[in-house]
């Protein structure tokens, strides 16, 4: 948790120093997620629907079916669940659950100006920036530490 806290603020640092002129010299998030890997997929939606009211958006395996996934959302948060679909609940050995990435969502111009910052001092960018029907723009990059970072734009 102290590592997606620290990578939050260095986001934050990073549109700021960019030069973009914010309200407040920081900028505008619109609502922030994070994906984990659980053992128990019906146990952890639960979780999150009693303890923080988040409503289940979408539940389904893409791909093939090896992972299940689940999104959650509110107003401000978005939660992302992955889980192994042949896998009995809660097989899995602890060490390989926990947060898999965090994301923002920001306004245009802090979009704009962390892509531009990530680009010159060449992060690791997985796969490439990506614009969805709705116009909305989103990227991937990859920490030190192997935490994706994904950035979204949302018009």
């Amino acid at each position: 948790m102290i590592r997606t806290i620290q990578l939050f603020s260095a986001l934050l640092a990073i549109a700021a120093g960019a030069g973009v002129a914010l309200d407040h010299d920081q900028p505008r998030v619109r609502a922030a997620f994070f994906a984990m890997t659980v053992p128990s997929m019906d146990a952890t939606i639960a979780w999150y629907q009693d303890k923080l009211g988040l409503e289940l958006r979408r539940r389904d395996a893409p791909g093939g079916g090896e992972i299940e996934q689940a999104h959650l959302v509110t107003a401000w948060l978005e939660v992302e669940l992955f889980m192994p679909k042949n896998a009995p609940q809660g097989a899995r050995p602890p060490a390989d659950f926990g947060v898999e990435k965090i994301g923002v969502f920001v306004d245009e111009p802090t979009y704009t100006a962390i892509l531009t910052r990530l680009r010159k001092t060449e992060a690791k960018f997985i796969g490439r920036e990506m614009t969805e029907p709705d116009g909305s723009r989103f990227f991937m990059v990859e920490d030190n530490n192997s935490l994706q970072v994904q950035v979204f734009m949302v018009p």
